[in-house]
């Protein structure tokens, strides 16, 4: 209290019982308000993998979609896992892209309050593309004058 009465003296404004108890009651409603929030914040998890191997695929691309925009976009780690936090409940769509495999979406995740989604993709491998080997022989041009 008597740091606050030191910080008044600047200000010039005579500290009062009734000037803080009207901020310290903006501050707890701000706090209320804050844990309110993050209370109806949900996570989904899961794991992006080689759907013939099983390995994980690390570096893809993975999007949160939610009517057709865009929410939140982030990388797969190492070990193929990611996880988006601070997801409002709704229906939700989830994109995977990653080099070498061809791109899926899955539709229609549902996050619910106070519950974790756990959402695991495979990913197909593109085609292998055959080599060609490409020959050039020597032409003979004929310049033809008009």
């Amino acid at each position: 209290m008597e740091f606050l009465w030191h910080m008044h003296l600047f200000n010039k404004k005579p500290l009062t019982k009734i000037y803080v108890m009207k901020n310290l009651a903006i501050l707890l409603v701000s706090l209320f308000s804050l844990a309110c929030s993050l209370a109806n914040a949900e996570t989904i998890k899961g794991k992006v993998s080689d759907a013939i191997s099983g390995k994980p695929i690390s570096t893809a691309i993975v999007s949160l979609i939610k009517a057709d925009k865009e929410i939140k976009s982030l990388k797969s780690n190492a070990d193929g896992r990611f996880s988006f936090t601070q997801v409002d409940p709704g229906t939700y769509s989830i994109k995977v892209k990653a080099k070498g495999y061809k791109p899926l979406t899955r539709e229609g995740v549902q996050v619910k309050s106070n519950q974790t989604p756990v959402i695991n993709l495979q990913l197909s491998p593109l085609p292998r593309v055959k080599e060609v080997e490409v020959e050039v022989k020597e032409m003979e041009l004929e310049i033809v004058e008009e």
